[in-house]
């Protein structure tokens, strides 16, 4: 982590990150190191965020507002670019893209569901419990859940839909109820034959 705010500051955002890393090693089974750390910019000045932050070209010609932070993938490594705000602001923006890089470096396959999942609970660890209703008419049962695939139009970073929320609460019961039998989905999803692997619970 790099910073020109206080050391205070670099380390209470470090030691989040870290954490949620820790936390989906825990829950997925230890997960593969990458090849080069994953570089975090933390800036005091906007004027120097704003400068190096990625562009925000304009969607349906309306400019996105500005977030408190950005993923960035350089060619060999990863780097956050935040402003000088709380862990928990920085991680609100960031916090998804987190959770499917690290996902992503641990499988050959990946479950909608579960990247999803996995994005969810790296962004919203320490979180409050959300307690929204999924209406039945947007929500999906537990068999749909784990078989839509990912569709050619479908964008990370349009808003949260009931499909995330119901994949990240699916995680969660998962977790609660057998954190083996996902640690051994995971491990087989790492294999080239992992494209037939099945979560080893009852759907029902």
């Amino acid at each position: 982590l790099f910073t020109d705010t206080t050391e205070v500051k670099a380390q209470r955002l470090l030691t989040d990150l870290e954490a949620r890393y820790t936390a989906l090693s825990d829950a997925f089974g230890k997960l593969r190191p990458r090849p080069f750390p994953i570089e975090v910019f933390l800036f005091k000045s906007r004027e120097d965020f704003v400068f190096t932050a990625p562009t925000r070209p304009p969607v349906n010609g309306v400019v996105p507002p500005e977030k408190n932070a950005y993923l960035i993938k350089g060619p060999d490594r990863l780097f956050v670019i935040a402003k000088d705000k709380s862990p928990e602001d920085i991680v609100e923006d960031v916090g998804h893209a987190l959770g499917h890089a690290w996902f992503d470096h641990e499988v050959m396959w990946r479950p909608f569901w579960l990247a999803e999942g996995a994005a969810e609970y790296v962004r919203k660890l320490g979180r409050n419990p959300d307690t929204k209703t999924v209406s039945e008419k947007d929500g999906f049962t537990v068999d749909d859940l784990l078989t839509i695939l990912l569709s050619a139009t479908y964008q990370d970073t349009d808003p949260p839909t009931a499909f995330r929320l119901q994949s990240y609460r699916l995680l969660r019961v998962v977790l609660q109820e057998n954190p083996q039998a996902l640690r051994e989905f995971v491990k087989a999803l790492s294999r080239e034959d992992g494209n037939e692997a099945k979560l080893g619970m009852p759907v029902d």
